[in-house]
């Protein structure tokens, strides 16, 4: 019999991919909340609500929740969801994780650093800059303290094919540029983009041997956001003069935008067996079609 594997954020960019590749290996199920999945094993879960009577319902023997407001600014308009979705229902998947020897695998973030130093390990001290920050900061807490059998992983800038096709940040470059818009991109600020099918394949292999702790997934390269956009234009064979630098002086929003959250993953390659590969590598060789 298969290991139950019960996924939040089913019809999200991560959990979709994850649900796809881990068929076979594990019997999956998942949830959504607006958007709808197709996966014969998904279910309507409200977050913000009770999570252990439905954990009881279904018995997982692994839970990744990937479920998110991803969007730091709609966080900013609301933090009590923000709260409630990474830190209460994390904390609750941990508590029922730990008393049923369940693993948990939860999704975190590069910005729980405020950017000031970059190339941060797992050790280096936290602070969050934005609601999004601090309520996943808040969930990881809650996951590591609560639950012996469980794993934090903090990506960086997640690309690549999505479900919808418009959720990878590449994609959100290239569906710009195809639709004539000018893309204004910071030259000043840093991240290091990991590949969806890299992070996936660190998910299913966390699930396959149960690795516990906090680990940090980013690609090889740091790249400012200027650069990626101009790589993701090139590989695409689009125009680069759509695509202007600008500096984060010149910023004016909420929440403040972290110049250097780039990651140092050597925790992590003394877990797994294959390397990350690089923006330049994936684009130029795995054009959608």
């Amino acid at each position: 019999m298969m290991p139950r594997l019960l996924i939040t954020g089913l019809s999200g960019q991560v959990g979709s991919a994850l649900a796809r590749a881990a068929a076979g290996r594990f019997e999956v199920t998942g949830s959504f909340f607006r958007q709808p999945t197709d996966h014969p094993g998904g279910f309507h879960w409200d977050l913000r609500k009770d999570i252990e009577p439905v954990l009881d319902r279904y018995r997982p023997d692994l839970i990744v929740h990937t479920a998110a407001l991803s969007a730091p600014a709609h966080c900013e308009q609301h933090p009590d969801d923000a709260h409630r979705i990474h830190t209460l229902a994390t904390r609750d998947m941990a508590r029922w994780a730990q008393r049923r020897q369940a693993y948990l695998i939860f999704l975190s973030t590069d910005l729980v650093f405020d950017g000031r130093k970059g190339d941060y390990t797992e050790t280096d001290p936290v602070n969050p800059l934005s609601v999004y920050g601090h309520t996943k900061r808040s969930g990881e807490t809650a996951c590591l303290e609560l639950c012996s059998t469980a794993a934090v992983i903090r990506p960086a800038l997640i690309y690549g094919r999505s479900r919808r096709g418009d959720r990878g940040a590449d994609e959100q470059i290239r569906h710009a540029l195809s639709d004539g818009r000018t893309l204004t991109l910071f030259v000043d600020e840093f991240r290091t983009p990991v590949w969806l099918d890299d992070l996936v394949h660190v998910l299913l292999h966390f699930l396959g041997r149960r690795i516990t702790g906090l680990f940090h997934v980013g690609g090889p390269r740091r790249l400012s956001r200027w650069e990626f956009g101009w790589l993701v234009a090139r590989a695409a064979a689009m125009p680069t003069d759509h695509i202007r630098p600008a500096s984060l002086e010149t910023f004016i929003g909420a929440p403040p935008r972290s110049p250097d959250v780039s990651l140092d993953c050597t925790r992590l390659t003394t877990e797994i067996p294959f390397a990350l590969q690089s923006p330049e590598e994936v684009l130029f060789q795995h054009q959608p079609r």
